[in-house]
């Protein structure tokens, strides 16, 4: 509801910004660990993670840089990080559990 509460405000803007790059996120780090630890956690499947610490490509933390969406458009974003993964989940077992 974050992303379509923001495309909703750029379609409607009568601002033009021409190739702007504007991320959408909460805004705060989390590591890829965590991510798959509540993603493992709410799916309620059991999953194992499996790293390689000796792999120097292999990013440990994620942050966007949601300014310009509140500079350009003061949005906000108003779901946090496990309740969109929530959504999403559930999202996916109604679209995916009918057609099955």
């Amino acid at each position: 509801s974050d992303l379509v509460n923001l495309v909703e405000q750029v379609i409607t803007n009568n601002k033009t910004y021409r190739y702007e790059v504007i991320n959408v996120g909460s805004g705060l780090a989390t590591s890829i660990r965590e991510l798959a630890e509540m993603i493992i956690r709410l799916s309620r499947r059991n999953f194992s993670i499996i790293t390689d610490p000796n792999d120097p490509g292999v990013e440990t933390h994620s942050v966007l840089d949601i300014t310009r969406a509140r500079q350009l458009y003061e949005w906000k974003p108003t779901v946090d990080l496990e309740s969109g993964i929530k959504k999403t989940l559930q999202w996916y077992e109604r679209t995916f559990k009918r057609s099955a």
